[in-house]
């Protein structure tokens, strides 16, 4: 019986070690984040993703870790932000012998309500993109983390949803195109770029990457064949 008793024990401690490995390792930060992710991914197969399991965190966690990380594959440590923080400080201090403000105006825009049910703030998402045609400013396109593509042209007084039709609605990325404005683009995860020659009525696939998520278009505005995106 004691031996029985003492397998349990090592079992459950080696099960919660293991449970926690992922989250040491960004602790750490010695780590690649494809590394992180594989331990991450053997644990939420072995104890699920419901409510509760910290699957939603470790997401967002791993959604601004995607995008942070260097070419290695390795995050900035907190003291590359310490340093960057000095550098751009001293920058100031040398070149500026008063520092410049500049003051602007700011209104809200939305949303400032939401559905109330079950789940954590029902109907507001996450913004990833804006798009504001040059030549008129109430003419404004935003995207949604996993809430498809909208469009207003008061300003931002109303929405209008363009790809409630579509199989994916995961916007990372917006543009348009300087000439015409009718003509946007949206990156999506994958590295995949779709085009609408329609302000949004319809879309059609442009490019496929093959990548991560498309996290930056940009047009140039004297030869609009000529794009960049970035990962």
């Amino acid at each position: 019986m004691k031996n029985y008793y003492f397998l349990i024990s090592f079992l459950l401690s080696v099960s919660i070690s293991w449970s926690q490995e992922y989250r040491q390792m960004i602790a750490k930060g010695t780590y690649t984040v494809q590394e992180i992710q594989q331990s991450a991914e053997a644990y939420f197969a072995e104890v699920g993703t419901e409510r509760g399991k910290g699957y939603k965190p470790y997401k967002r966690w791993e959604y601004q870790a995607l995008q942070n990380m260097d070419e290695n594959g390795m995050l900035p440590t907190p003291e590359f932000y310490f340093n960057e923080l000095a550098s751009y400080n001293n920058y100031i201090n040398q070149n500026y012998a008063q520092a410049r403000t500049t003051v602007g105006t700011w209104q809200p825009l939305g949303p400032d309500y939401w559905n109330q049910t079950s789940g954590w703030n029902p109907g507001v998402g996450r913004i990833t993109s804006i798009a504001v045609e040059p030549a008129n400013p109430n003419h404004i396109i935003v995207g949604a983390d996993t809430g498809g593509v909208w469009r207003s042209i008061d300003g931002g007084v109303t929405w209008t949803v363009l790809t409630d039709n579509l199989s994916t609605l995961s916007v990372s990325a917006l543009a348009m195109d300087p000439t015409n404005a009718s003509t946007y683009f949206w990156g999506s995860a994958g590295g995949t770029i779709f085009r609408s020659l329609d302000s949004g009525s319809t879309w059609n696939f442009y490019s496929d990457t093959g990548n991560g998520n498309v996290n930056k278009i940009l047009i140039d505005p004297s030869n609009t064949s000529k794009m960049y995106f970035s990962f």
